[in-house]
């Protein structure tokens, strides 16, 4: 069992019934019960729809498998203010991720005008023809 360490902000749990299934076909269903007695995986847990009658509630200190990923994520700015268009990519990131359960804890947001490179075997980084994009 991996290590416990103490966190403030725990996302939601997410329903464990379907993890066989690829990890693209994997929905986000909040999870809020668990089997009695699970000590080898106490964090497994299902949904309302998976739950089976022994099953139990989940406690609030309840131990919580929480996965970390550390990504940096670049989006093209759709506003021409800067400080709007920092809040409109944060915003649509914290909406895709809360789609799948996931939480959003920002270490840093920045922008940068850049000069996209010409990828190999193309002649331009616009759209296809006719598109101004």
């Amino acid at each position: 069992m991996p290590a416990t360490v103490s966190r403030v902000n725990t996302p939601p749990l997410r329903c464990s019934a379907n993890e066989h299934l690829t990890v693209a076909g994997l929905p986000f269903r909040p999870a809020y019960w668990r089997a009695p007695g699970n000590t080898s995986a106490p964090w497994v847990s299902v949904c309302d729809r998976h739950k089976r009658p022994l099953d139990v509630a989940v406690g609030a200190d309840e131990p919580v498998l929480v996965v970390t990923i550390d990504v940096r994520v670049r989006l093209a700015a759709r506003c021409p203010d800067v400080a709007h268009a920092l809040a409109e990519a944060v915003a649509a990131l914290q909406r895709q991720l809360a789609a799948i359960g996931g939480q959003l804890e920002l270490a840093a947001v920045t922008s940068d005008v850049v000069q996209p490179a010409a990828q190999a075997g193309q002649g331009s980084t616009k759209g296809p023809a006719g598109d101004p994009t």
